[in-house]
């Protein structure tokens, strides 16, 4: 098991993992809470790159950091039914590449999660992407909105690939 700030890597026997390069400065603390301002572009954010290769994994989380994924062969992250959650996280401080031609990737959460919950930035540039999640069964059903194959609190972008999503009684893809 290695960790790295925020992500946690568990090596598997069909999932290669590369770190391309770390760069990290640290600093008390940001400034603000937008990176994109001025006074935060002292901040240098690490770089990982994780090839799955015919890959059957439960979940990935990605919290900080630049990530670029790349897809050879059919892979899948799925939580079993019985869990809830999300299957591919993407957080606030996370920027994620997927690509893959003529590579799939199935992500499917359960119950009050996602397929992928995009938090901060995911740009799909090839790959066949298959996203769902399944519905709540219980008697509170306040979060039941949150049920989507893709849900975006952050940014998505589309420029390839093929996008299949699906939210069981829910949404495909919920922004909000």
């Amino acid at each position: 098991l290695t960790t790295f700030k925020d992500a946690t890597i568990i090596p598997c026997p069909k999932v290669t993992v590369k770190i391309l390069k770390i760069k990290l400065i640290i600093l008390p603390k940001m400034p603000s809470n937008n990176p994109d301002k001025a006074e935060n572009k002292a901040w240098i954010i690490p770089t990982y790159k994780i090839t799955l290769n015919n890959a059957n994994l439960r979940q990935i989380y990605l919290g900080s950091g630049k990530w670029t994924v790349e897809l050879r062969g059919s892979n899948t992250v799925e939580l079993p039914r019985s869990k809830s959650g999300i299957a591919f996280h993407i957080g606030t401080w996370a920027e994620v590449i997927i690509s893959g031609e003529g590579s799939s990737l199935k992500a499917a959460g359960n119950l009050v999660g996602a397929g992928f919950d995009v938090g901060g930035k995911l740009t799909i540039k090839s790959g066949t992407i298959s996203a769902s999640a399944t519905q709540y069964t219980g008697k509170d059903l306040s979060d039941d909105v949150r049920i989507s194959g893709i849900k975006v609190a952050g940014e998505l972008n589309i420029n390839g690939g093929s996008i299949t999503t699906t939210g069981s009684g829910r949404y495909g893809v919920f922004v909000g």
